[in-house]
């Protein structure tokens, strides 16, 4: 004898649960999407929210930046204009330095000569492309023949111009030489600076 399963609910009701079922399945899984993109979302605008305060870093950071190019930039301006002041006040002394003169003076000095100073100042030409210099020679000698002997060899270079001897005095005190005190002459020697070449 077999047995036969009799279903005595009618199969519209057992369609309905069907479909009832898969209603709340779906509803699960959706409610489950819906869950895992509410978490992705704020987990999203907690990382913008937590940016912006880096933006408003960076803002802050670019103003300030910006502050310090222009406090650069216009110390940079305030630097050339100073520049060009001072250009203005120190005009070159050829396009060589002083040196060249000095150079030439401790060449042609004698062992019976010194130097107590020596003055160049520079005067602005037209332009200041042209220049001349005073120079100003103040030094000791033991003759008059050593200061004439000095001053020829500057009058003879074309370096030196208008040179000439404004004083020669002889002084009571005087230099030790081989155990012997010699009489010293002070002299001053003055003239222009021309171009050498």
């Amino acid at each position: 004898m077999a047995l036969k399963d009799i279903n005595l609910i009618p199969e519209d009701i057992l369609a309905r649960r069907k479909i009832l079922r898969s209603i709340r399945l779906w509803s699960k899984v959706l409610a489950g999407l819906v869950l895992v993109i509410s978490l992705y979302c704020g987990i999203q605008i907690k990382a913008i929210q937590e940016i912006k305060p880096d933006e408003n870093r960076v803002a802050q950071t670019r103003n300030e930046l910006l502050s310090l190019v222009d406090r650069i930039e216009s110390s940079q301006k305030e630097y050339n204009r100073l520049l060009q002041e001072r250009d203005k006040l120190l005009v070159p002394f050829d396009r060589t330095s002083a040196s060249v003169p000095l150079q030439i003076i401790a060449d042609n000095l004698n062992a019976r000569t010194w130097l107590r100073q020596v003055e160049i100042l520079s005067d602005p030409g037209q332009d200041n492309r042209d220049w001349s210099g005073r120079i100003d020679i103040r030094g000791e000698a033991l003759s008059h023949a050593d200061i004439t002997g000095f001053l020829q060899v500057l009058q003879g270079n074309a370096l030196f111009r208008d040179m000439e001897l404004k004083y020669a005095q002889k002084e009571d005190s005087g230099r030790t030489m081989n155990g012997r005190l010699l009489p010293l002459i002070r002299f001053q020697i003055q003239g222009r600076l021309g171009s050498s070449g």
